[in-house]
């Protein structure tokens, strides 16, 4: 099921579609910040941090940066399976 809460309001009644690794992602932005359920490269990234910067403030986005290095270095990166 698919919490009721702003951050996944783009979502309908049910169930949604995606990777346990968006949901650790997710889990690390703001509760303010939109469910991103798709691939996030360097660039999708940059427009992500500036979009929180502009929401939230800088001083509010260093914490969440750190976090997002942090458990991006602690991750061995593992390909997607498409298809599979």
């Amino acid at each position: 099921m698919v919490p009721k809460t702003p951050k996944y309001a783009a979502f309908k009644e049910g169930s949604m579609e995606t990777t346990v690794g968006r949901i650790l992602f997710n889990a690390i932005l703001s509760e303010e910040y939109p469910f991103i359920n798709d691939e996030v490269g360097r660039k999708r990234l940059g427009i992500i941090i500036d979009d929180m910067i502009t929401l939230l403030g800088a001083d509010s986005v260093a914490p969440i940066l750190d976090k997002i290095r942090h458990s991006a270095s602690a991750m061995p990166l593992i390909p997607a399976r498409h298809g599979a």
